[in-house]
């Protein structure tokens, strides 16, 4: 993923502490890091010289989303692999995105193949309400009523293949 570039449709992200729980406010990605408005090459954030990528050892922080709806979707974020020229693009309903660049991995697991997992060889991508939401009045709601339906859609779109995967998430409260 170090080679991979990322867009990411947020002007904000959530700072966090050295447990990985959110320190409260929004903070403005600009000049930052996290300012990922424009694609810009992976290998270059996970090595910044920021308190924040220093404290996650990457990125492991949710994005505020702000991207223009078309529907009731939004773009949420853009990943490219421009070497194997691949793209995956996400859109959601969410409020957030988590970006996770696999910081905690360091060669001592393998996949199902035997592959060993590596620091910084994988990225995820999570849309979700704001972690610690139900403590924090300041971020959109994600407490779910007894007798609710919770609505959200995602969808992996795969512009080089001409393809898309949707994850549709309706839960009952229990």
């Amino acid at each position: 993923m170090l080679g991979h570039t990322l867009q990411v449709e947020g002007s904000a992200y959530l700072p966090v502490d050295a447990d990985g729980i959110p320190l409260g406010p929004l903070h403005e990605v600009a000049g930052t890091p996290f300012d990922l408005a424009s694609p810009r090459l992976l290998r270059e954030c996970v090595r910044a010289a920021d308190e924040q990528i220093r404290l996650a050892g990457g990125y492991d922080h949710c994005w505020a989303l702000s991207g223009r709806r078309h529907g009731p979707l939004r773009r949420a974020a853009r990943l490219a692999a421009p070497a194997e020229s691949r793209v995956m693009e996400v859109w959601t309903t969410a409020p957030g995105v988590q970006v996770y660049t696999a910081n905690q991995l360091d060669g001592s697991l393998a996949d199902g193949t035997g592959r060993t997992l590596e620091r910084h060889g994988a990225v995820c991508l999570e849309t979700q309400h704001f972690p610690d939401a139900p403590n924090r009045t300041a971020y959109p709601s994600a407490v779910l009523r007894p007798g609710a339906t919770a609505h959200r859609r995602t969808e992996f779109r795969f512009p080089h293949l001409g393809r898309t995967r949707t994850s549709s998430a309706d839960r009952p409260s229990s």
